[in-house]
């Protein structure tokens, strides 16, 4: 007898060892508000870089966990865009195989390149037309196609599809993708109620198993496990299974139909997630009256079968798709539910929590909609829940909100709301903060709320926390006065600023309290906490004054929880403080070294010792030994953002519970481990001046005028990409790692030639880090080599040399005219001076003796000072520097002729005008040479053409200046015209200007003809 009570308990025990937390499933949805712009989808695949494609009835879409791409396939011969896909399937090289109506299409998403393949061939080598459906490849890259034509397969370079022989006689046809492949690449497929399989090494198709015999006519659906090949019936609700090896056959109904309209569920989608856990996808509701599917989690080891109803719209964490056609689950762990409505894909750590949301109707996983105020765990494992004007809620140990109590059939204070606090005592009791009235509620007695209550304490307000301890004291924590104690016989303790000696504590609100055996802990404002011993006066022993010296920081503590190892403290704006209870150390978690916020709402520790921080931003786990901070948000697991009351609380299981506005969140520690997310970091796009370069190999080289690069990235990240932190280096050009600041976008600007290599980081809370890494070249400009470098040192160097030789030149010019200004002046100038001087010394001495020689004396000083003054002014025009030297040369001629003393017998013309030389250039020496040119000419004409008109002409074109003198005289010989000091003097300085002198006859007369170059 005592055997068998020990074999009920124990079947007892473990039956509610399984219902202690409540199974939920959250999903998430994609459809065409996030992007995705076909209504649905039929099937989907993942390449081994991570993209997961959909094949469409609007094409072809590649998902990288942020954004999705409309892939445009190339084929000209189809009638309209976009292409309708019936199935796709992924090889070991990561090319996709498209079924299309008439049509199979290999697509290359590196090169981007597709072949098309229309043409099928049967057994008797006829072209025949077909329509393909479902597609599965082997290990020796051959694809097999299912039609309703019957089974044909190619490889790549292809061009047709041949039929694949059956060992029957007769092949048979195929409407569905019905098909399938396994680890070792075997082929297994069906029609009507038979399974066949295909050997890589087999040249001919075989029977597997014959379904008929368990009364199956047809196979909706096929996938193919790790050891089972997995089925699904038309005609009834059943899951089938055939072992690979024994080929055994199992059966799971998966629901009975109890509707006389609809047919029994049909399974339309098959995943195996691992060795024991199956998702089914059905059309109808499991045999129910609705006319909506859903999906079955069948658990194979204990045959349980959890179900999830299409929602639309009531459940946003709910199953959208109602019509599944395909499921599958990827390389982190997410299960996509493909249907026509869209995409709806599940993670473990989508489910982590347990989601108590608002609802007007009571459910397992329902809060009334006003708002989470307070939670609190009694001795038998429930958690109570208060809501501001919703009333109470009561979850029982399985983690099922079981009872809903509104306000209204309660026996409280009605003329308010319920504050917000509560807190359990023994035996049942439950004390409640109703407006200004703490009452005391007896829960084990039949309809416990609907009757009068025990008034603890009225007029109290501003209630923050309550607490009952071990000798049903309860302790009431108030913003504005101080501590309240009440003893089970109704007695009353007050601590505040102006107590006795034993019930004086700091000025400040009292907002946390805690219990340890018989020790209360109370939070008092910015003086931390002091603890209370029954019938002690309260002591400082963790006060802010106390721990100051143990590495403590000011700051408004709000809550304190602890442990054997711990004492947690929570702040208004400093984090959370912890004290090592061992070592005396205090340490700080801020948003330096993990914490989101450093305003904190609750806290709490777990039985593994795992810190529970819930701040405004979302819930941190914190391990105070690894130092490892994961945080939780709503882009992850939360069903909204951060925790503004942070109310909390633990049951006897271990299981933890916070409020978050209008949520209630549920936490198993010990099923929280759902492992690591692995990251698949890859380049979407790499751009050089807008150009799209990124082979999805590497990268080409970089021209130095490419200067404007562009990397686009993702991490492939399914689970939660909102918390994705991305860093780069870039070696070559810096050893540091830089946060990404622009989402998943690098731009490189003005990259110096040389060789770089980009690394790309990226680190999740749930995952661990992952690095792309991408080296590229950049050419240097040709004007940045070391052989442009010489070439420019060498042109610089024959430049300041031809700089170096004009300067000389120049200087030996300005040297010359010195030393003939010299002459000049000691030649000319200097014998006049000296003619003067004698002349006058002369007249000094004779004039007196000799009269008639003083007026010649006299005539001739005066002649020779004139004639200096005129030299003198020549040497200085002609040195001196004009902006326009040619006009002011003309002037200089006119003014020389006008001053010639002829006395009417000779008659000057000038043509020329001004204006037709102004902004043309001659340097000095020419200025100099031409002036002194034209003097000689016309003094020769004077003195020897025995002629009365002289025609000064001077003129230029875009490259020359002429001057010509000619007289009416009486001529010369022109052959004897270099026999004269005066003109071979002319022709030196005409040649010294690179110019050419011309003296012609022209009958009668003379003409003597200049021609100078210009600048």
């Amino acid at each position: 007898m005592k055997s068998l009570l020990k074999f009920t308990f124990l079947i007892c025990f473990i039956a509610g060892s399984l219902c202690v937390q409540a199974q939920q499933y959250r999903l998430k949805h994609y459809g065409a508000l996030e992007g995705f712009t076909s209504r649905g989808a039929d099937n989907a695949a993942q390449d081994s870089a991570g993209f997961i494609w959909f094949g469409t009835n609007m094409g072809l879409f590649r998902f990288d966990g942020v954004n999705t791409l409309h892939w445009k396939i190339s084929d000209p011969s189809a009638q309209k865009d976009p292409i309708k896909i019936n199935f796709i399937s992924i090889d070991r090289f990561d090319r996709i195989w498209i079924s299309c109506v008439n049509k199979l299409l290999i697509l290359d998403p590196i090169s981007r390149k597709t072949r098309i393949i229309k043409k099928f061939i049967n057994s008797k080598n006829e072209i025949i037309e077909a329509h393909p459906d479902g597609v599965a490849t082997d290990q020796n890259n051959r694809c097999f196609v299912t039609t309703d034509m019957g089974l044909f397969s190619c490889i790549p370079t292809d061009s047709v599809l041949k039929e694949v022989v059956f060992t029957d006689e007769e092949a048979p046809n195929f409407m569905r993708h019905c098909i399938g492949n396994s680890i070792d690449g075997t082929i297994y497929f069906s029609f009507g109620g038979t399974l066949y399989c295909k050997k890589s090494q087999d040249k001919v198709i075989s029977v597997f198993y014959d379904l008929s015999e368990h009364q199956v006519k047809d196979v909706s659906t096929l996938t193919v496990g790790k050891k089972t090949v997995w089925c699904g019936n038309y005609d009834r609700s059943v899951l089938m299974g055939v072992d690979l090896i024994t080929k055994e056959y199992r059966e799971i109904a998966i629901a009975e139909d109890k509707s006389d309209e609809d047919p029994s569920s049909q399974i339309m989608a098959i995943a195996e997630i691992n060795d024991s856990i199956i998702w089914t996808g059905s059309y109808v509701g499991f045999g129910t009256e609705k006319n909506a599917g859903g999906v079955s989690i069948i658990n194979l080891n204990t045959q349980q079968i959890d179900r999830i109803y299409a929602d639309n719209i009531a459940n946003p964490d709910g199953l959208r798709n109602a019509y599944l056609d395909c499921i599958f689950k990827d390389s982190q762990g997410t299960i996509w539910l493909i249907g026509i409505d869209g995409v709806d894909y599940y993670h473990p750590t989508f489910s982590v929590f347990t989601i108590y949301s608002p609802s007007t109707e009571p459910s397992n996983f329902s809060i009334p909609t006003s708002g989470v105020c307070d939670v609190d765990a009694d001795d038998q494992g429930n958690i109570w829940v208060a809501t501001k004007s919703g009333g109470l809620v009561r979850i029982d140990r399985s983690g099922h909100a079981v009872d809903r109590i509104p306000v209204e059939n309660t026996h409280l204070d009605q003329s308010g709301f319920i504050f917000g606090v509560i807190t359990c005592g023994r035996n049942g009791k439950l004390y409640i903060a109703a407006t200004s009235t703490i009452y005391e509620v007896d829960t084990r007695l039949p309809n416990a709320f609907n009757r009068t209550h025990r008034i603890v304490k009225s007029n109290v307000k501003a209630v923050t926390r309550m607490l009952v301890d071990n000798l049903n004291n309860l302790w009431i924590a108030t913003h504005f006065d101080g501590l309240y104690k009440i003893h089970p016989d109704g007695k009353e303790e007050h601590f505040s600023e102006d107590g006795d000696d034993f019930h004086r504590i700091p000025e400040g609100g009292v907002l946390g309290l805690s219990i340890e055996y018989d020790t209360v802990f109370a939070c008092i404002g910015n003086e931390g906490v002091y603890t209370f011993v029954n019938g002690k006066a309260p002591v400082d022993t963790y006060s802010a004054k106390t721990l100051s010296k143990s590495g403590w920081t000011k700051a408004k503590v709000r809550e304190v929880e602890l442990n054997k190892d711990w004492v947690l403290f929570s702040t208004k704006d400093k984090g959370v403080q912890y004290l090592n209870r061992h070592t005396g150390a205090v340490s700080t978690l801020n948003e330096e070294n993990g914490l989101p916020q450093n305003t904190v709402c609750g806290i709490e520790i777990d039985k593994n010792g795992v810190f529970w921080i819930a701040d405004v931003v979302g819930l941190t786990k914190f391990n105070p030994i690894t130092k490892f901070a994961e945080v939780f948000t709503a882009k992850r697991t939360l069903p909204e953002t951060g925790f503004f009351n942070g109310t909390h609380d633990a049951n006897m299981d271990g299981m933890i519970f916070f409020g978050n506005h209008g949520h209630l969140i549920g936490i198993n520690p010990d099923k929280l481990d759902v492992g690591q997310i692995p990251l698949h970091p890859c380049v979407l796009s790499v751009k050089a001046n807008g150009r799209e370069i990124w082979n999805g190999r590497k990268l080409p080289d970089f021209a130095y005028y490419e200067n404007n690069i562009q990397i686009d990235f993702s991490s492939q990240n399914f689970v939660n990409p909102g918390d994705d932190k991305f860093y780069y280096k870039l070696e070559g050009f810096s050893s540091k790692w830089i946060p990404v600041e622009t989402g998943r976008t690098l731009i490189f600007t003005n990259l110096a030639g040389g060789n770089y290599t980009l690394n790309i980081k990226v680190e999740n809370a749930g995952s661990n880090a992952a690095l792309i890494v991408l080296p590229f070249f950049v050419k240097t400009a040709f004007y940045k080599t070391w052989w442009f470098m010489v070439l420019v040192m060498i042109f610089v160097l024959i430049v300041l040399y031809i700089a170096y030789k004009f300067r000389i030149k120049q200087l030996l010019k300005v040297q010359q005219l010195r030393n003939e200004i010299s002459n000049d002046l000691h030649d000319d100038i200097g014998s006049t001076l000296s003619s003067v001087y004698y002349s006058a010394e002369l007249l000094r001495q004779q004039g007196e003796q000799h009269p008639e020689l003083k007026q010649k004396i006299a005539s001739n000083i005066s002649e020779n000072t004139r004639d200096l003054m005129e030299r003198m002014r020549d040497i200085v025009w002609s040195i001196q520097s004009y902006q326009e030297p040619l006009p002011e040369m003309i002037s200089r001629m006119r003014e020389y002729v006008n001053k010639l003393d002829i006395n009417g017998s000779i008659q000057f013309e000038f043509d020329c005008k001004i204006d037709d030389v102004k902004g043309l250039q001659i340097d000095m020496r020419t200025r100099r040479n031409l002036y002194l040119i034209f003097k000689e000419a016309v003094n020769n004409a004077i003195k020897y053409s025995k002629g009365n008109l002289i025609v000064i002409a001077i003129n230029a074109n875009s490259k020359n200046l002429f001057l010509s003198i000619k007289d009416n005289g009486i001529g010369f010989n022109v052959a004897d015209s270099t026999s004269g000091n005066g003109l071979r003097t002319m022709k030196l300085r005409v040649e010294e200007s690179g110019g050419v002198l011309n003296i012609l006859n022209s009958n009668p007369g003379t003409i003597v003809a200049v021609e100078i170059p210009l600048k």
